[in-house]
């Protein structure tokens, strides 16, 4: 469980854990349309108490039932709307959830809120995080966000840490322990976008545990067009810099160990052979440092040959996201580097893996058919890549532009 290989399965029926008596729920929301948020509190479950925090709406919120709302009169940001609830909270628990959620009634697959306050039995836990995924719909966006949501996490659990297969978790739902919250001053209200990501950082650094259980389903209401959605991802690219600065090697674009790197060279140079033959010494040593293990053979493929290979698509998944202006650039220049990223976009549109991010499997089929899923995750990549560099280029620091080998 501390190194992250195997996970709590949540039991409401252990004694002595915490209820939905000891959790408030905050909800911030700078909105013009109240709708939505009568019908968050409407399927939210019995809590201690509900306080709407109305960051400076165009119009003060009132008339929504079950909730008590403090306005700020002027619009903060999320992360200060959150902080502002504080003083609001008497109860040991606080889950944040946007005014965008619905919570499904709970089923014996998708239990409700109350399986979350199993892990905080552990009291060096301090997040707890449910899966966000994209309400189903009908429109090419709709589909399209179901299989890539930036919201959804995925399907497996997960101890949620920087460099580990899961780093992050967003603050669209986030279940909290008061007390840490406190101890770590909240969110960072200086950050417009990644405020989510730079609490569960301090957190780890703190010795506290985040954890990610997707038994619990909420769903999230995608983008209303896709110029919103490229907006949002060229959003959450500029804050690499400001999360580089302050958690320093946490958001290079690329990490991998030195073997690697140099195999994935040799193949991008165009010496595929010896780059295939560093690769199987690779293997060879490893299973030879194995020694009497049984089956050294096949565990030496699986964790050095596969290992390449996944820095191998690491890689080229950089090179499109991140790197995307300097791999134009190159391949203007470079026939077999076109002929590369051409098979690499081809592999994109007849196998849906790649698209589902790496977080784990979302769907085991596609909701929007490959060629047209595949251009819209390229708008995707080049709108997240072009905040990043935006970001890099404003905070005058490159290094959520560079690699990092171990």
């Amino acid at each position: 469980m501390e190194a992250g290989a195997i996970h709590p399965v949540p039991d409401v029926d252990m004694p002595g854990l915490p209820t939905l008596d000891d959790v408030t729920v905050v909800i911030p929301a700078h909105v013009h349309d109240v709708e939505t948020l009568r019908d968050l509190v409407a399927s939210l479950p019995d809590v201690a108490d509900i306080v709407v925090v109305d960051d400076a709406s165009p119009r003060p919120l009132d008339g929504i039932p079950r909730a008590r709302i403090v306005r700020n009169d002027s619009a903060l940001g999320p992360a200060a709307a959150r902080n502002t609830a504080l003083r609001e909270v008497r109860t040991e628990f606080v889950l944040f959830v946007d005014h965008d959620i619905t919570c499904p009634t709970p089923t014996e697959s998708s239990p409700g809120w109350s399986s979350l306050l199993f892990h905080f039995r552990d009291p060096r836990t301090a997040i707890v995080a449910p899966r966000v995924m994209s309400k189903p719909g009908t429109t090419r966006l709709e589909r399209y966000e179901v299989d890539n949501s930036p919201l959804d996490m995925g399907s497996e659990p997960a101890r949620v840490a920087p460099g580990s297969r899961l780093s992050y978790v967003p603050s669209a739902a986030l279940l909290i322990r008061l007390q840490s919250f406190g101890d770590l001053n909240g969110f960072d209200e200086s950050l417009r976008y990644g405020e989510d990501v730079d609490l569960v950082w301090r957190a780890h650094e703190a010795g506290l545990i985040c954890r990610y259980e997707p038994s619990v389903v909420l769903l999230h209401d995608p983008r209303p067009n896709w110029s919103s959605l490229l907006r949002q991802r060229f959003h959450y690219g500029t804050a690499a810099a400001h999360l580089e600065a302050r958690h320093p090697g946490a958001t290079r674009p690329l990490r991998m160990n030195s073997w690697s790197a140099v195999v994935v060279s040799l193949a991008l140079s165009g010496h595929p052979v010896v780059a295939a033959g560093v690769a199987a010494s690779t293997v060879v040593r490893l299973a030879q440092r194995l020694g009497d293990v049984p089956d050294r053979w096949s565990l030496a493929w699986r964790i050095a040959g596969r290992g390449h290979l996944f820095a191998a698509r690491t890689t080229l998944k950089a090179a499109c996201r991140t790197w995307w202006p300097i791999t134009i650039a190159a391949c203007a220049v470079s026939k077999r580097l076109r002929q590369l990223f051409g098979i690499y976009v081809f592999s994109r549109a007849i196998d849906p893996a790649p698209l589902r991010g790496d977080h784990g499997s979302r769907r085991g089929d596609r909701s929007l058919d490959p060629m047209r899923s595949t251009v819209a995750k390229l708008g995707d990549d080049i709108a997240y890549g072009a905040g990043v560099w935006t970001g890099a280029i404003s905070t005058r620091k490159s290094d959520c532009l560079r690699p990092r080998f171990d």
